[in-house]
């Protein structure tokens, strides 16, 4: 009979330790998805996957702590006023509409609520809810860099892309939940 309960006891721990893990893995690879093309942009900075899992957990955690806003219908208004004006612009000054393109996005990014101190941080936040946009914004990030940064001059193409790439992210942060309320 001793023996029957010690039998009972050990396989009962032996399953929850399995369904422990099983539900850690769970978790672990629905993290993975949520963050797409991102986890393999973190998982290229750090050693190992433990550390990666570590790091988008954070940033969720973080991001959660957040107070978001969904943009109002007349500052929709606004930024898509701009975005086109910025458009119009780009046939004669191509290097201005991607500056302006880049400072529009920043205004954007600081009335949702991201905070801006930390380039690195604000990138972090953002993979959390605009993962797949994260790639190109960090390429227009460097075209525009490139662009402020040096007398030659960067192609019209590239330019080009570098403001589809800000247009991918302004419209990701303009179509949240609750952004067209009140039309």
């Amino acid at each position: 009979m001793l023996i029957g309960i010690i039998i009972a006891i050990v396989a009962a721990v032996l399953l929850l330790g399995a369904a422990a893990v099983g539900w850690d893995r769970h978790r672990k690879e629905n993290l993975r998805k949520s963050f797409g093309p991102e986890y393999e942009t973190v998982a290229q900075e750090l050693d190992s996957k433990q550390e990666v899992d570590r790091e988008l957990l954070r940033r969720k955690r973080q991001h959660d702590q957040l107070s978001l806003h969904p943009v109002s219908a007349a500052d929709q208004d606004y930024y898509t006023t701009a975005w086109e004006h910025l458009q119009g612009v780009f046939l004669d000054d191509p290097a201005l509409a991607l500056s302006s393109a880049e400072q529009l996005v920043a205004k954007l990014l600081d009335a949702r609520g991201y905070p801006g101190g930390d380039p690195r941080e604000q990138l972090a936040l953002l993979s959390v809810e605009h993962a797949d946009a994260l790639a190109d914004y960090r390429r227009a990030q460097r075209i525009s860099e490139h662009t402020r940064g040096t007398s030659a001059p960067v192609p019209t193409e590239e330019i080009r892309q570098a403001l589809l790439a800000y247009y991918t992210l302004f419209n990701h942060l303009l179509a949240v939940p609750g952004a067209l309320a009140a039309r």
